[in-house]
């Protein structure tokens, strides 16, 4: 582990025993707020996909996911505050006939003041951090569904915020591989909120890292840093219908030695009209040497494929079409298709998808003490 990761690390250190021992943070539960009688119920979450990515793009491939995953376990409430899960992820792609992952899940929540919740172990991440898509590539959503770490949420009327640590790759003494984390935190400040108008700041970190002191693997430390801001402006025609304007600016910093750009930039210009039920979005893109490891590579200036390749300025024109409704309580259904046109290669990408999410609680009993 390098020496700037080290600090990282600590700085986190530092920001997480804040939190837990602040006096404005630290509240008692109050014994009336005690669940006497703990309530035992399942969780039960799945999803079914099918998203197809044709891309001819030499920085990406194309490919087909189709399958479902399905988390199922009991989750203990101790109180209103404090709650305990527990259970299995199942991941199985179509033609397989093996599960592609059996992952146990573990995970303790608790509410550590009016506006603050930790959770540690499974920390339901993925699209639930809300990263935009060039930091996100949304097929981890299905191919990379569970996270590990910790992860503080911020809730209030002015400012919300989601800080995490994804430990998604562990080492041992001597392994052949290395360890493999993000820092992240997505924050939104809401400025102005008026019946015509709607003005938020949204913020973005992610902090990759790669490498590790005990493994036994040749391969260069790397380390990387993705920042962006923008402003977010809304405006709600009526009760169903809302137009938004959201200009972004990224930046990314790397290591030349050991990566092919060391820094690089771009801005994301996007128009969203949105109903009830239907969302629309027309969007440009302008990049010069930007990476971001686990981004959509459409996005990016460096190609995922085994042939390196890169380019150094990057420019897009994107679309999107998303369809959401509910079927029956817990249970979404959504499709959607996605358009990249890249300006300087003369090409056109495109994804279309079709899910069912169902998230479901099934009450058991509640547990008397003694």
């Amino acid at each position: 582990m390098n020496s700037n990761c080290s600090i990282l690390l600590r700085l986190f250190a530092i920001g997480l025993t804040l939190v837990l021992f602040s006096p404005i943070l630290r509240a008692e539960v109050p014994a009336d707020t005690l669940v006497h009688h703990p309530k035992l119920s399942l969780d039960f979450k799945s999803l079914s996909f099918f998203k197809n990515n044709e891309y001819s793009s030499p920085l990406t491939r194309g490919f087909t996911g189709i399958g479902y995953f399905v988390q199922i376990g009991p989750r203990l409430e101790l109180s209103e505050k404090t709650s305990v899960r527990a259970g299995v992820h199942l991941l199985q792609f179509s033609g397989r006939e093996k599960y592609s992952e059996v992952i146990p899940l573990f995970a303790f929540e608790h509410q550590l003041h009016r506006d603050w919740t930790l959770i540690m172990g499974s920390i339901r991440g993925t699209i639930d951090h809300q990263l935009t898509e060039p930091l996100f590539r949304y097929d981890r959503y299905y191919r990379e569904p569970v996270e590990y770490g910790l992860r503080f949420l911020l809730d209030k009327e002015w400012i919300q915020s989601d800080i995490w640590l994804n430990w998604s790759e562990f080492i041992t003494e001597g392994d052949p591989f290395q360890e493999e984390f993000y820092v992240g935190k997505v924050t939104r400040l809401q400025i102005l909120e008026r019946e015509k108008i709607s003005l938020s700041v949204p913020l973005e970190l992610l902090i990759y890292h790669k490498g590790g002191q005990i493994d036994s693997s040749d391969d260069p430390t790397i380390s990387s840093y993705n920042i962006s801001a923008g402003v977010s402006t809304t405006y709600p025609f009526n009760d169903r219908w809302t137009l938004s304007f959201v200009p972004r600016y990224y930046r990314f910093f790397g290591d030349e030695r050991v990566q092919t750009y060391d820094r690089g930039h771009a801005f994301y210009l996007k128009l969203k009209l949105a109903h009830e039920r239907w969302d629309f979005m027309v969007g440009y893109w302008n990049a010069d040497q930007f990476n971001a490891p686990g981004g959509e590579h459409l996005f990016l200036s460096v190609s995922e494929r085994p042939v390196p390749f890169s380019q150094k300025k990057r420019e897009l024109i994107t679309g999107k079409m998303h369809y959401q409704t509910s079927v029956y309580e817990g249970v979404e259904l959504s499709s959607g298709a996605d358009f990249y046109y890249d300006t300087m290669n003369n090409s056109l990408d495109f994804s279309f998808r079709l899910m069912v999410v169902i998230n479901q609680n099934f009450f058991i009993s509640r547990l008397k003490k003694g």
